[in-house]
């Protein structure tokens, strides 16, 4: 024992500082190429998957793109429940289950907002309700604040990643008031990342224009299999770097 413990102060004091940065640096990423890692994800019906057949959604393909690019395995826990608002996920925040998986998390990924919008909008996406909209988006950004504190409680460090809303009419994805507004809420959401270190905020708004909504959509709202792949692949786009944290781990 006194051995390797001379051998260590040694060590210490005959190589430079900034070598010993580098070796350390190097048994760190080794150490990280063979640990698995874990997606945490918290929100909607988004979240959850709904319109794709296969029953995994973005979370699905971006658990496929990472085990492709980086060298480990990939993890995931989706806690996205259908219909869920930005307050009904507070209350959830605070379940047993929920709280593990966020302590646990190397990325979380939250996608919530979309209900409380369509709660907020009125009778109709195209007969907008300005007042009801203002006072709706008031309440999400503060409930997208306690949702921040309140993952922060269980995880300090974990990048967080909130995925923002888009307009699932894209033949109308011109200059109309809808998308306008849809813009609006997201740059809640990008306020909000902007003031906190390492929160991020992943904008999906255009990910549709151009495209059919008959190829893209199941429904009026949720993206198929081919819809949520454009959502994935901007996902892995944006966090690739925290997700496989260095470049040394890539194929």
């Amino acid at each position: 024992m006194a051995i390797i413990l001379f051998i260590g102060g040694l060590y210490y004091i005959l190589v430079p500082s900034s070598a010993q940065s580098m070796f350390e640096s190097t048994i760190d990423n080794i150490g990280l190429a063979e640990k698995d890692v874990t997606f945490t994800s918290i929100g909607d019906s988004l979240s959850f998957g709904i319109g794709d057949t296969d029953d995994h959604g973005y979370l699905g393909d971006v658990k496929k793109l990472y085990e492709s690019k980086c060298n480990f395995n990939v993890n995931v826990e989706d806690y996205g429940v259908p219909d869920d608002t930005s307050r009904q996920l507070l209350a959830r925040l605070e379940t047993i289950n929920v709280k593990e998986a966020l302590s646990e998390a190397n990325i979380i990924i939250v996608n919530i907002g979309t209900n409380d919008f369509l709660n907020s909008v009125g009778t109709s996406l195209f007969n907008l309700n300005t007042e009801k909209l203002q006072s709706g988006k008031k309440i999400y950004r503060s409930n997208l604040k306690k949702t921040i504190a309140k993952i922060r409680r269980e995880n300090r460090t974990a990048p967080i990643y909130f995925v923002g809303l888009y307009n699932p009419y894209p033949e109308k994805l011109a200059d109309t008031r809808l998308s306008r507004v849809i813009a609006d809420w997201n740059n809640e959401i990008k306020s909000l990342a902007s003031e906190k270190k390492n929160i991020n905020y992943i904008g999906t708004q255009k990910l549709f224009k151009g495209k059919e909504k008959a190829t893209y959509f199941s429904d009026s709202l949720h993206p198929n299999e081919l819809g949520y792949k454009l959502v994935s692949n901007k996902i892995f786009s944006e966090i690739k770097e925290n997700a496989c944290f260095n470049s040394s781990t890539e194929k």
